[in-house]
């Protein structure tokens, strides 16, 4: 590698490698179903109900089953795109400024140009599907104080 001007163009492969494989937890997330943990054995060694309760219990488990299921589908979603989000945001807000520093030598443009672009679809998709309104409505973690 004599030619220094090549690294920028290794710079660009880089960075598209890691863009694409830091989304693909995001993708996973969209694409699989996330399946509940079992219920286990909890109501049947309950001394606290009867039996006809315990199959009260059970079928009303069986019934919310798959809202609980859509609800924890959706919470990882947007978890995980927050996540994805909020890291490339901050990978991009802190090199843009000294990437601009180089500009002219080699793709050092093509390299900003594509780093600022991902940063703007990002954003864009970030606030287009709501994400952070979306993963407090679905976070388990939610506690609201009164």
């Amino acid at each position: 590698m004599d030619n220094p001007l090549i690294y920028w163009d290794i710079a660009i492969g880089v960075y598209f490698t890691l863009a694409i494989v830091t989304l693909v937890p995001t993708l996973a997330a969209i694409i699989q179903k996330i399946k509940l943990n079992p219920d286990g054995d909890g109501y049947d060694k309950s001394v606290h109900f009867n039996e006809g309760e315990k199959e009260r219990l059970k079928q009303h488990y069986s019934r919310i089953a798959g809202t609980l299921s859509y609800w924890k589908n959706r919470t990882e979603m947007y978890r995980s795109f927050n996540n994805y989000s909020l890291c490339w945001t901050i990978v991009i807000s802190i090199c843009t400024p000294i990437i601009s520093q180089l500009i002219g030598k080699g793709n050092s443009n093509w390299f900003l140009t594509i780093m600022a672009t991902h940063g703007a679809l990002i954003l864009g998709f970030y606030r287009g599907f709501k994400i952070e309104k979306k993963l407090s409505i679905f976070s388990p973690r939610r506690i609201r104080i009164l």
